[in-house]
């Protein structure tokens, strides 16, 4: 998994089952809006790659999930 932290101090995003070896930003980076950060992969019974996103108002373990809603750019691509 990728774990994000939120600069403006709302929590955490966290993506899951991703493609080994595609993550492409560093521990510690900044990314922006529409970067790519890793690839989709394949875990558990699914036949097809897929990604799960959870955002989380903390790294705790226990942190509760929150609400998020995506945005489209012009060219139709979605980002958080």
């Amino acid at each position: 998994s990728v774990t994000l932290r939120l600069n403006d101090g709302r929590g955490v995003a966290e993506y899951v089952h991703i493609l080994g070896g595609s993550v492409v930003v560093e521990v510690g980076s900044a990314v922006v809006a529409g970067q790519p950060i890793c690839k989709s992969g394949q875990a558990g019974f699914c036949p097809t790659p897929h990604l799960h996103l959870q955002m989380h108002d903390s790294d705790a373990a226990d942190a509760p999930t929150v609400p998020f809603a995506f945005r489209s750019t012009r060219d139709g691509h979605s980002f958080c």
